[in-house]
């Protein structure tokens, strides 16, 4: 990302670190420039739309910071147009076939802005759901909210979010990117994971199989492969397997 350049060109002399305020500006800047009028962030800052994804990263980040989003209901309703019959979110405007990591992108978003929060939620941190701010419903007990001048059932949003990432499980026992291949991957076997965890559905999945899935992608070096027709592993999905073993450990 431009970050990466911006951080490194305030570098004081080779190999020294910038100062933690520098390096907290320097992500304002790139997050102001990335940032759309729909309440998202886009990928790029050559234009395009905001994509679900990269909206994800730019709140992760802002929380990081110690911040909230600063327009949670238009960020909210940004994602709610993009959630499908089907109950998934697509990453761009354009697309109607949902994915899961999208899906599971768009309900971390959506919990961070407060508007959606399940106090039965399966959390895995410390805090309970996904960042401090969706810990706090503007509408307390309440089984709607306004997005805009759109009633939302709150329930409906989640519900059919969690049915949809639950639907992605293949005979392999993980899960599958999207509804049209069949192979499961493990990115979007952690990702589903993550956020059936958060919604207090992990147990709509069978998660031995989810465990049998991760463990059969470990190769004899100890690192973890995508797919089970990949030859090799390598670091990111290594990361990714073993976030996924630790999930199915946890009491569900």
């Amino acid at each position: 990302m431009a970050s990466v350049a911006l951080i490194g060109s305030t570098t004081a002399a080779e190999g020294e670190l910038p100062a933690a305020d520098t390096v907290a500006r320097l992500a304002h800047e790139v997050l102001r420039s990335l940032r759309r009028d729909d309440g998202g962030w886009a990928k790029s800052s050559r234009g395009g739309p905001s994509s679900t994804y990269h909206t994800f990263l730019a709140a992760t980040l802002l929380e990081m910071l110690g911040e909230r989003l600063e327009t949670p209901k238009r960020t909210a309703a940004m994602l709610l147009s993009r959630q499908q019959s089907d109950g998934g979110f697509v990453e761009l405007p354009p697309m109607t076939r949902s994915g899961t990591n999208p899906t599971a992108a768009a309900v971390a978003v959506l919990r961070m802005t407060g508007q959606f929060v399940d106090s039965g939620a399966d959390s895995i941190g410390a805090s309970d759901g996904i960042a401090p701010q969706a810990t706090v419903d503007p509408y307390p007990g309440a089984a709607q909210t306004f997005i805009g001048s759109a009633r939302v059932e709150k329930a409906t949003v989640l519900e059919d979010a969690a049915r949809f990432l639950a639907a992605m499980q293949t005979v392999e026992g993980g899960m599958r990117a999207h509804g049209r291949i069949d192979s499961a991957d493990l990115l979007s076997t952690f990702t589903a994971l993550i956020a059936l965890r958060e919604l207090g559905h992990a147990k709509s999945i069978d998660l031995a199989a989810v465990r049998r899935f991760a463990t059969g992608l470990l190769d004899e070096e100890g690192g973890f492969r995508a797919i089970r027709f990949d030859t090799a592993s390598d670091v990111e999905y290594t990361f990714y397997g073993l976030g996924t073993l630790a999930m199915t450990a946890l009491p569900s």
